[in-house]
């Protein structure tokens, strides 16, 4: 089954190859922590990070996107045992403990790319629901493009909503993780994911790893 290419979605074989290494080097810098671990991959596009993630010894993945047609094709080219592709709205997030959305039940909730496609308000829910969704100091790990170096596409296409710079990053985090390590990528030379001192420069695209707060 193929699937058309419209931009939104990473789709292995239509994407640009230095940007598919950009997305694909994010899931490699989580391997290690996700390894024995429940994880969400919320949206996992296309599927192929939940894919990887459980080749290299995620307990299992939930991946989660709003997309039936994205989902026929994650099915059909990333299934493997113990991923369970799962159709979900990252603004429309069901009753807590039905379906997947089970309080406290997942160590490692991935969301690459994905809250800048929510509004604010939205990002804001979605955030404090990754905070419930998470087992007492589970790990959040999350990417989205800086929008004070990176060419802003809100208002450019239907697929951004809302894109943040470090300081609205770090307040929509805050109140419900703690210890968050400030890592990133730059849009030229190497994709890997490199650690980065916010007072000296920031990085192209945030990736951010954060703890649930307790309570």
């Amino acid at each position: 089954m193929s699937i058309e290419f419209t931009g939104e979605r990473v789709i292995p074989g239509q994407t640009d190859a230095v940007l598919m290494k950009r997305h694909y080097m994010r899931y490699q810098a989580i391997l290690s922590a996700c390894e024995g671990k429940v994880v969400m991959d919320i949206p996992c596009g296309t599927g192929y990070g939940a894919h990887l993630l459980k080749c290299h010894g995620a307990a299992c993945v939930v991946a989660v996107d709003n997309d039936k047609k994205t989902l026929d094709y994650a099915c059909g080219n990333f299934w493997l045992p113990r991923i369970q592709f799962t159709h979900g709205d990252m603004t429309a997030i069901g009753a807590f403990g039905t379906g997947v959305w089970k309080l406290e039940h997942y160590d490692v909730i991935v969301c690459f790319e994905g809250i800048e496609h929510v509004h604010h308000e939205d990002g804001e829910n979605l955030i404090e629901v990754f905070g419930h969704l998470l087992k007492p100091r589970g790990t959040l790990f999350l990417s989205t493009p800086n929008k004070d170096t990176s060419q802003s596409k809100v208002g450019k296409d239907e697929f951004h909503k809302h894109e943040y710079g470090y300081a609205e990053l770090m307040d929509l985090i805050y109140p419900h993780f703690t210890d968050p390590i400030l890592c990133g990528q730059l849009n030229e030379g190497e994709p890997d994911v490199i650690h980065v001192d916010p007072n000296l420069a920031l990085p192209d695209n945030f990736f951010v790893e954060a703890k649930r707060r307790r309570g």
